[in-house]
């Protein structure tokens, strides 16, 4: 029984967490999934999709302008996934202000 506890709170601590690969969706704009499974990593999944665009628009010397994000699941339960939809701009584009953030509608 000791062995069978000890087994599940290795389960229940070890963490993944991954993004996808970045697929254009029209002009200027991409999507990306982050996913986070463990018990430690909740809200790890759109960070890892975050960090993901950040590298992709910095490989074309541009900056990331979040369009909308949508994050479901529980990271200890099933696993957790967030979507980020962006677009790449330059410094002096207008569009790249602070982002102003609300929740997906449901």
């Amino acid at each position: 029984m000791r062995a069978f506890i000890a087994c599940a709170v290795v389960v229940m601590l070890s963490a993944c967490v991954s993004s996808s690969e970045i697929v254009p969706v029209g002009k200027d704009s991409y999507v990306v999934n982050g996913r986070a499974m463990g018990g430690v990593v909740g809200g790890e999944s759109i960070i890892a999709a975050t960090k993901a665009a950040n590298a992709f628009c910095e490989k074309q010397g541009k900056l990331v302008v979040v369009r909308s994000t949508e994050t479901s699941g529980h990271a200890a339960w099933g696993g957790e996934r967030s979507g980020l939809i962006f677009s790449c701009v330059t410094a002096d584009d207008p569009e790249y202000k602070r982002p102003d953030l609300k929740p997906a509608a449901q």
